[in-house]
């Protein structure tokens, strides 16, 4: 683990460099340790893999001493069908076995864990690893992610072991005919003390999954919501960082940093990392020169600058169409109906059912969010593209 504090982005955070959480941090290792299951939901980029990977499964093998234990991390973004999912889960099972065990239980565990499969090992000619697989022992193609499901639970009961299974950007399974049912009796079927946590992004497609009453897992695990970073924590997590550079950020431009970025860590340490460049000194001065919002505002415009190509790539993704809704909803920041005709009259050419099924796909893409509560409506999810389109 890294003990520089530094603005993290683009990549998982370490612990040392992750702002807060530690409440949701601590629930979940010790829900984890009794065998609990849980659905941590919230915005992308928000720190939840973060989290749950380079706290929660750490901490959670230091503290499993009774057993041996295990982590299973599976990333289901964007699978399209049945195989991905069977592959997805077999790599991530294979890697966490062979993490768990030394080469020589591996070999002696393979009639105990593994019949009716038939494993395999193989040399890494690079790195000198050797690594495990699982093929279908007739040959006859992807082992099952339901099988992979039973030797879980077969080395809970059989192998003293302690597995966490980690399933991340789990509402995509939606998206896959039959697969939430399936995953469904695959989870049920695991004994009581496996930990599992499922990760989402997409609120409205993981209600349809676990929250309504006739959801394919109506009931299952306990609901942890990522919230926003409370403004001075996230403040003075970044006073931390900017005093290594003689800088200082005042309330009021942390303030509008923060707001004008949504309070999206991963977005406002992009910023916060480019106030560094445009303005800290390495070693500090013994001036200390505090951030204004005049600064902020440059930051941000240098971060667009710098991108500009790669949000433009991004943007000829989608139709004309799509991207003058998008530009739309950015200009608007809030869009409380997109079938209202203040906000039709922002796209011409687009019918409101037209305006209604674009909405839908950037939704079902995590592009768009949809916040419910006191304020409700549609806003883009990442704020730094917001920015730019109102800007370019």
């Amino acid at each position: 683990m890294s003990t520089q504090k530094s603005f993290i982005y683009g990549s998982l955070v370490d612990e040392n460099n992750l702002c807060n959480f530690e409440r949701e941090a601590e629930r979940l290792v010790n829900g984890c340790l009794s065998g609990k299951r849980y659905v941590v939901f919230g915005r992308r980029n928000f720190g939840k893999t973060s989290l749950v990977r380079n706290v929660v499964a750490r901490r959670f093998l230091a503290e499993e001493t009774k057993r041996k234990g295990m982590v299973i991390y599976a990333n289901f973004l964007g699978i399209a069908d049945k195989a991905d999912l069977n592959r997805e889960l077999r790599i991530a099972f294979t890697k966490a076995f062979s993490a768990c065990f030394p080469l020589k239980e591996v070999m002696g565990s393979l009639g105990r864990f593994f019949t009716g499969l038939r494993p395999n090992m193989s040399l890494d000619p690079l790195t000198g690893e050797t690594s495990f697989g699982l093929t279908l022992a007739d040959g006859g193609g992807e082992v099952p992610f339901e099988d992979i499901m039973t030797r879980i639970g077969n080395l809970t009961s059989q192998g003293g072991v302690c597995p966490l299974l980690i399933m991340d950007e789990f509402q995509d399974l939606h998206f896959i005919s039959g697969a939430e049912a399936k995953m469904r009796d695959a989870l049920e079927s695991l004994p009581s003390g496996v930990a599992v946590i499922v990760l989402g992004s997409k609120k409205h497609i993981l209600s349809k999954i676990f929250a309504r009453p006739d959801a394919p897992l109506a009931g299952w695990g306990e609901d942890i919501e990522m919230p926003c970073i409370e403004k001075e924590v996230y403040r003075s997590y970044a006073n931390e960082r900017f005093a290594l550079h003689g800088l200082y950020l005042p309330s009021d431009s942390s303030n509008f940093l923060q707001e004008r970025l949504d309070q999206v860590p991963e977005a406002m340490n992009m910023v916060c990392a480019r106030l560094i460049a445009l303005c800290g000194n390495i070693p500090p001065p013994k001036k200390v020169r505090s951030i204004t919002t005049d600064d902020v505002g440059v930051a941000i415009l240098s971060w667009l600058d710098a991108r500009s190509d790669r949000y433009r790539e991004y943007l000829a993704g989608y139709t004309s169409h799509e991207s003058k809704v998008l530009a739309a909803v950015a200009r608007k920041r809030l869009v409380k109906s997109p079938q209202s005709k203040d906000f039709l009259l922002t796209i011409p050419g687009i019918s409101s059912s037209g305006c209604i099924r674009i909405i839908k796909k950037l939704e079902d893409h995590a592009v768009v969010y949809r916040e419910s509560g006191d304020n409700p409506g549609y806003f883009l999810a990442d704020p730094l593209l917001a920015e730019f389109l109102r800007r370019f």
